[in-house]
C-alpha cells in the first residue's frame, strides 16, 4: 500500500511538471504584429514580432492571445510579453524575416534596477559587476533592461530601468540558428506524438564530393621527369669557348609616392614597438557641408522640414518627415515627444504611420538621424534616440 502511494505521488508530480512546461502553443506570426498591453486594439502599444518568430501563447479569449517567450514555463498572464490577436498567429512558419533588436552591454560595478526611468523609482533588482544584460527602449539617460536570451522586444518583456551611462558594450549569446526551412536540403518530418505545433527535421547527409577535373597540359608540364644525365668527358680537341658570368639583374627604380613633395605625418612608435598612423585631419577642414537654415518654429525651436516621403511596408503605409532641429544645448526625452506630436498632428492620415527622424547641428543629414519617434494614426508608439551619430559634433 505503502508503494502505491509513492508511485501516485511521483505520477503526479511527473505530471505537473510536465503541465508548466507544456502550457499554450508554440505559434509563429505570419506578418509583422504589434504588441498590445490588453486584449484591444486601441490598447497601448508595447512592442512587435517579425514574421516568423517563436513564441508561447495562451489564455486565449475574444480572439486575442497572451504572448510569452517560447521557453516561459510560468503559466500566469502577469508573465506575458504583450497581447495579440490570434489569426495572424500560425502553427507552421510560413516566412521567417528576424529583426535584430536590442544591444548587449555589461557593467563594470553594481547597478539598481528601477519600476521607472527615475532614481525615484522603486528598486526592482541589481545588476551583479560583470553581469550581461541586453537593453533597448532608451528614454533620454535611462534604457529598458531585458535578460540576456529575451526574442520579444516589449516593454512588457523588460525587467526594468537602469541608467544608460554604466553599460559598456558586451558579447552575448550566439544567434538562433536558421530555421529548419531556411536550411540546405532539410526534409522536414513530422513525427508522431510530437505535440501540436512541434515539428522534428532530419537533414539529408551532405552530396559527395564532385571529381576534381584538372585541364589538359603541355606535354612538357605533364610527362614525368627525365633522369638526371651523366656528364659526359669534355672533347680533347678544338679550343674552348669563354665562358661569361651572367650580369647581375639591375634592380627595378623604387616608385615614386604621389604624395612625394608633401608633408607626411609622422609614424609613432609605441612602447610596444608598433607602428601608430597619425592622420592629418587638417586636409578635410571645409568638407562637412553647412546646416540647413531653419524657417519654421514649433514649441520653441527652430527647425526645417528637409523631405516628405510615403511609403508602404509589410502592408503598412509609413509617412516619413525628416526634419533639422536648430539648437545649442541637446534635446530631452519629452521635448523631442511634443515637437514630433505636433508635427504628426499637421501631417497624420487615417489609416497610415507616421515617422518624425529628427537631425540637429553637426550631423550629416544623408546618414541616421538622431532621434526617430513614431506613430499610428491615434498615438505616439515609439521613440528611440541613437547617441553614437553625434560624434563629431559639439554636443559631444
Amino acid at each position: 500500500m505503502r508503494m502505491k502511494i509513492l508511485f501516485l505521488t511521483v505520477a503526479c508530480l511527473l505530471l505537473a511538471s510536465t503541465s508548466a512546461l507544456a502550457f499554450g502553443r508554440i505559434v509563429y506570426p505570419d506578418r509583422p504584429l504589434n504588441l498590445r498591453s490588453a486584449r484591444s486594439p486601441k490598447a497601448k502599444w508595447v512592442g512587435s514580432l517579425h514574421p516568423g518568430q517563436k513564441v508561447r501563447v495562451g489564455f486565449e479569449k475574444d480572439g486575442w492571445v497572451a504572448v510569452f517567450e517560447p521557453g516561459e514555463t510560468r503559466a500566469d498572464e502577469r508573465f506575458a510579453a504583450g497581447f495579440s490577436n490570434a489569426k495572424y498567429l500560425l502553427d507552421k512558419r510560413t516566412r521567417y524575416e528576424p529583426e535584430p533588436w536590442g544591444e548587449y552591454v555589461s557593467v563594470a560595478r553594481n547597478l539598481n534596477i528601477r519600476e521607472k526611468p527615475s532614481v525615484k523609482g522603486r528598486r526592482l533588482d541589481m545588476l551583479k559587476a560583470g553581469e550581461v544584460v541586453k537593453i533597448d527602449f532608451p528614454d533620454g539617460d535611462w534604457t529598458l533592461v531585458f535578460r540576456p536570451d529575451a526574442t520579444i522586444r516589449s516593454d512588457m518583456n523588460g525587467i526594468g530601468y537602469a541608467s544608460a551611462k554604466y553599460f559598456k558594450p558586451a558579447k552575448g549569446p550566439a544567434p538562433e540558428p536558421a530555421p529548419a526551412t531556411e536550411q540546405a536540403k532539410v526534409s522536414p518530418v513530422v513525427e508522431a506524438g510530437s505535440g501540436q505545433g512541434q515539428v522534428s527535421s532530419k537533414v539529408s547527409p551532405p552530396p559527395a564530393p564532385a571529381p576534381v577535373v584538372v585541364p589538359d597540359l603541355p606535354e612538357a608540364a605533364t610527362a614525368p621527369a627525365a633522369p638526371l644525365a651523366k656528364a659526359e668527358p669534355e672533347p680533347a680537341a678544338g679550343p674552348k669557348e669563354p665562358v661569361r658570368a651572367p650580369e647581375p639583374a639591375k634592380p627595378a627604380p623604387a616608385p615614386v609616392p604621389a604624395s612625394a613633395g608633401k608633408p607626411q605625418a609622422p609614424d609613432v612608435v609605441t612602447e610596444t614597438g608598433r607602428k601608430t598612423i597619425v592622420i592629418d585631419r587638417s586636409r578635410f577642414a571645409g568638407a562637412k557641408r553647412a546646416d540647413p537654415a531653419p524657417d519654421q518654429t514649433a514649441h520653441g525651436y527652430r527647425y526645417r522640414l528637409l523631405e516628405k516621403s510615403e511609403t508602404r511596408k509589410y502592408g503598412v503605409t509609413w509617412i516619413t518627415l525628416k526634419v533639422f532641429l536648430s539648437t545649442k544645448v541637446l534635446p530631452k526625452g519629452d521635448a523631442l515627444k511634443d515637437f514630433a506630436t505636433t508635427l504628426w498632428k499637421d501631417s497624420r492620415r487615417a489609416g497610415k504611420n507616421l515617422a518624425v527622424l529628427i537631425y540637429l547641428p553637426g550631423m550629416d543629414t544623408g546618414d541616421l538621424s538622431y532621434a526617430v519617434i513614431q506613430f499610428d494614426d491615434s498615438r505616439l508608439i515609439e521613440y528611440w534616440v541613437r547617441r553614437t551619430t553625434l560624434f563629431g559634433t559639439e554636443f559631444m
